[in-house]
């Protein structure tokens, strides 16, 4: 990355999915293992994270495509959209690093530690972006039903409609609980302990703590609507078969008593 260092480059992580498979993956001059790193032929640096990011640093527009294409047979329950993040990098000259006011991410050099630490936030960030959007997706859902709920004491869905909502809820909780742990601090900097305050910058700046509690409460909410819907349905259930039964007693007292009527005449 010596070349990189003369001026500012770019770094753009894009989502491709909710997991890539990177067992096998084959690419010219790997130089880590967790997450895949490799510089393509180009120049550059790629990084590509198992919870379902690539992260592309001073990579042209065609090696980012060329490496999207070799991925994509990897990838499980491909994004549509596909989030996307970048931020521009520069040799600050100074001893510390830093995130400017405008974003930019000021390195004390590129060497790839540091290089690695910046894609790992720019990752977990796009990985919560996605969560955030399918989050808002069941909210968009749920509301209906719990204004409905709340007025009625009763909701007007269908039980089919119920169901639906029921597994957007839990396709939800097993989103979040598959994908990245952004509280998680990065393998590298168990080696690399001098670089912990670049990552816990990067993390106040995009605000993955923040955003990651946000999603946790907002979890919880779902699973709390989910328990809701459950118990809603079986009582839906519960009613009708007692409905039923109470209708063939009756039907067995008709019955009855036209056979004593008969009888008696």
């Amino acid at each position: 990355m010596a070349a990189a260092s003369e001026g500012a480059v770019e770094a753009r992580a894009v989502l491709l999915g909710d997991h890539i498979d990177v067992r096998g993956f084959e690419a010219d001059d790997v130089f880590g293992k967790s997450p895949l790193s490799f510089r393509p032929a180009g120049g550059g640096l790629v990084a590509v994270f198992r919870f379902g990011a690539v992260v592309f640093i001073a990579v042209d527009e065609a090696a980012q495509q060329q490496t999207i294409e070799a991925l994509r047979a990897r990838v499980d329950d491909p994004a549509s959209p596909m989030e996307v993040e970048a931020a521009m990098l520069h040799v600050a000259g100074g001893a510390e690093d830093s995130v400017t006011a405008s974003g930019r991410i000021a390195l004390v050099d590129f060497t790839e530690p540091r290089l690695l630490i910046v894609a790992d936030a720019l990752a977990k960030s796009v990985a919560l972006a996605d969560d955030e959007r399918y989050i808002r997706k069941v909210f968009d859902q749920i509301e209906p039903f719990a204004s409905n709920l709340a007025a009625t004491g009763r909701t007007a869905l269908s039980s089919k409609a119920v169901l639906q909502l029921l597994g957007e809820a839990l396709v939800a909780q097993t989103r979040m609980i598959g994908r990245v742990e952004v509280q998680e601090k990065p393998d590298l900097l168990w080696d690399r302990p001098d670089l912990q305050r670049l990552h816990l910058r990067l993390a106040d700046e995009y605000e993955l703590d923040d955003r990651a509690r946000v999603l946790a409460r907002k979890l919880k909410v779902i699973e709390e609507v989910a328990s809701t819907l459950t118990d809603v349905t079986d009582a839906g259930r519960a009613l009708r078969l007692e409905i039923a039964i109470v209708a063939m007693i009756a039907f067995e007292i008709v019955l009855s008593l036209y056979a004593l009527w008969s009888g008696m005449h």
